[in-house]
Protein backbone atom coordinates (compact mmCIF):
# COMPACT_ATOMS: atom_id res chain seq x y z
CA UNK A 1 0.00 0.00 0.00
CA UNK A 2 2.96 2.57 1.00
CA UNK A 3 4.58 2.02 -2.39
CA UNK A 4 1.38 2.31 -4.29
CA UNK A 5 0.18 5.50 -2.58
CA UNK A 6 3.48 7.06 -2.95
CA UNK A 7 3.38 6.20 -6.88
CA UNK A 8 -0.28 8.08 -7.09
CA UNK A 9 1.63 11.32 -5.12
CA UNK A 10 4.39 11.03 -7.92
CA UNK A 11 1.54 11.60 -10.54
CA UNK A 12 -0.12 14.65 -8.48
CA UNK A 13 2.56 16.49 -6.37
CA UNK A 14 2.01 19.90 -8.49
CA UNK A 15 -1.32 20.01 -7.37
CA UNK A 16 -0.46 19.92 -3.75
CA UNK A 17 0.24 23.28 -1.84
CA UNK A 18 3.22 24.52 -0.02
CA UNK A 19 1.94 22.64 3.66
CA UNK A 20 1.37 19.29 1.97
CA UNK A 21 4.33 19.32 0.17
CA UNK A 22 6.25 20.13 3.44
CA UNK A 23 4.64 16.99 5.31
CA UNK A 24 5.32 14.70 1.93
CA UNK A 25 8.91 16.56 1.88
CA UNK A 26 9.53 15.49 5.45
CA UNK A 27 8.27 11.68 4.83
CA UNK A 28 9.94 10.83 1.86
CA UNK A 29 13.21 11.64 3.37
CA UNK A 30 12.57 9.93 5.90
CA UNK A 31 11.08 6.62 4.07
CA UNK A 32 14.01 7.31 1.70
CA UNK A 33 17.11 7.13 4.70
CA UNK A 34 15.53 4.21 6.64
CA UNK A 35 16.79 1.24 5.93
CA UNK A 36 14.18 -0.95 7.24
CA UNK A 37 11.80 0.53 4.33
CA UNK A 38 11.15 -2.41 1.42
CA UNK A 39 13.86 -0.74 -1.39
CA UNK A 40 10.18 -0.22 -3.72
CA UNK A 41 8.98 2.42 -1.04
CA UNK A 42 12.12 3.66 -0.84
CA UNK A 43 13.10 4.16 -4.49
CA UNK A 44 9.53 5.85 -4.91
CA UNK A 45 10.14 8.24 -1.66
CA UNK A 46 13.43 9.54 -3.16
CA UNK A 47 11.51 9.79 -7.10
CA UNK A 48 9.35 12.49 -4.82
CA UNK A 49 11.92 13.61 -3.26
CA UNK A 50 13.26 14.40 -6.73
CA UNK A 51 10.33 15.66 -8.08
CA UNK A 52 10.06 18.29 -5.09
CA UNK A 53 13.75 19.22 -5.36
CA UNK A 54 12.63 20.26 -9.14
CA UNK A 55 10.00 22.29 -7.54
CA UNK A 56 12.40 23.88 -4.56
CA UNK A 57 15.46 23.75 -5.89
CA UNK A 58 17.07 25.21 -2.63
CA UNK A 59 16.14 21.74 -0.89
CA UNK A 60 18.34 19.70 -3.00
CA UNK A 61 21.63 20.13 -0.87
CA UNK A 62 19.79 18.88 2.27
CA UNK A 63 18.21 15.78 0.48
CA UNK A 64 21.91 15.26 -0.98
CA UNK A 65 23.64 15.35 2.29
CA UNK A 66 21.22 13.63 3.77
CA UNK A 67 21.35 10.50 1.38
CA UNK A 68 25.25 10.53 1.57
CA UNK A 69 25.40 10.27 4.80
CA UNK A 70 23.38 6.85 4.34
CA UNK A 71 25.15 5.31 1.53
CA UNK A 72 27.54 3.56 3.78
CA UNK A 73 25.60 1.86 5.45
CA UNK A 74 23.18 0.65 2.35
CA UNK A 75 23.18 -2.85 1.22
CA UNK A 76 22.39 -3.99 -2.38
CA UNK A 77 20.28 -3.51 -4.37
CA UNK A 78 19.68 0.02 -2.46
CA UNK A 79 23.10 0.87 -2.37
CA UNK A 80 23.75 0.30 -6.06
CA UNK A 81 20.26 2.43 -6.98
CA UNK A 82 20.77 5.49 -4.67
CA UNK A 83 24.35 5.62 -5.63
CA UNK A 84 23.81 5.39 -9.37
CA UNK A 85 20.83 8.39 -8.56
CA UNK A 86 23.49 10.06 -6.60
CA UNK A 87 25.87 10.81 -9.19
CA UNK A 88 23.22 11.38 -11.92
CA UNK A 89 21.28 14.33 -10.17
CA UNK A 90 24.25 15.89 -8.24
CA UNK A 91 25.43 17.61 -11.12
Amino acid sequence: PRRQFLLMLIRYIKELSDEQIGVLYELSLKYATNQKMPVAVRNNSIRILNEICIMYPELKPDVFFNLKMTIHEEKEPFKKLLTKYINNKSN
